[in-house]
């Protein structure tokens, strides 16, 4: 069963068991870097919130083998626990004053979000775009993002300079930088026998995460002000940046044989073989030089 025909077979099924309570559709979400995820809704009557839950990934377990009924029944279950329970409603994102203390900036790649970057309100750094959104609490549901376009400004009355000076001083005091070597990472992720095998006895890890305290769109804390120019002078050395993902980015110090090549060639492997296209920043290497306090595109990158 092809792809079409699996998400119409599904959207059948499910109208069937919600029943005329209910309205159930089909979407193209539009993603990070031009990436489009099928989604179906099932919103009830009278409601104008509800979960949007993606049939990509169920696409896949269908083709390793789960039955369209338990992935049905999966969906429905998911639904019912993923109803947003919130104080938050539609009404509250059209008026400024409920919104503006949930207002942050994100990183993007600018090439590949260049039809999106159309529609919403933003700032060119170097080969990337910083973009805005919300960030809303949903009871039993976690956090959402809620992207703002160019429709909100004229609906909120402020220009792009406002949003800005919001999202700058919001971000920073919502979402604090968190750097930690990648050592104490592994360390995590390993079990203790493993670490010991494949880590310990090697040289340390001149390797460190940085991102915010959600680890979500974690990357923009290269923009906050002093984290870079603070960590630069902890090391005594310029940096190395490279772009792990939208939501983290690993430092390290600027040191050692690894030129601008070797990186790009790490970073272009791991985006094509590890790293969802989604969640991808970009595939090359970025420099941040201590005295003058700025973050470059490497020669050999340009």
């Amino acid at each position: 069963m092809l792809f079409q025909e699996f998400t119409q077979t599904v959207e059948a099924q499910v109208k069937e068991l919600a029943g005329e309570q209910a309205e159930v559709s089909l979407s193209c979400v539009r993603k990070n870097n031009g990436v489009g995820l099928t989604a179906i809704h099932i919103r009830e009557k009278g409601s104008n919130i509800y979960p949007t839950i993606y049939l990509d990934d169920y696409y896949a377990y269908y083709k390793d083998g789960m039955s369209l009924e338990k992935i049905v029944s999966d969906i429905m279950k998911l639904n019912k626990e993923k109803k947003l329970k919130s104080n938050f409603t539609v009404t509250d994102f059209s008026e400024l004053d409920k919104v503006r203390k949930t207002i942050c900036f994100k990183l993007i790649h600018a090439e590949k979000n260049k039809e999106l970057l159309e529609d919403v309100p933003h700032l060119s750094f170097l080969d990337l775009a910083i973009v805005f959104y919300c960030s809303v609490e949903m009871e039993e549901y976690g956090k959402g993002t809620i992207l703002i376009h160019n429709s909100h400004l004229s609906l909120w009355n402020i220009t792009k300079e406002e949003l800005v000076r919001i999202a700058k001083i919001n971000t920073p005091k919502l979402l604090p930088c968190r750097i930690r070597s990648m050592e104490s990472v592994l360390k995590e992720m390993m079990s203790e026998a493993l670490f010991a095998k494949e880590v310990a006895g090697a040289d340390s890890l001149p390797l460190f995460v940085m991102t915010n305290s959600e680890g979500c769109f974690g990357a923009s804390v290269i923009l906050y002000p002093d984290v870079l120019a603070d960590f630069a002078g902890y090391c005594n050395c310029n940096l190395m940046i490279i772009p792990s993902s939208v939501h983290e980015v690993l430092v390290v110090p600027a040191i050692g044989s690894m030129g601008a090549e070797d990186y790009n060639e790490m970073i272009q492997d791991t985006n094509q073989n590890h790293v969802a296209q989604v969640d991808v920043l970009s595939d090359h290497v970025y420099y941040f030089d201590r005295k003058s306090g700025e973050i470059t595109i490497p020669s050999a990158c340009s």
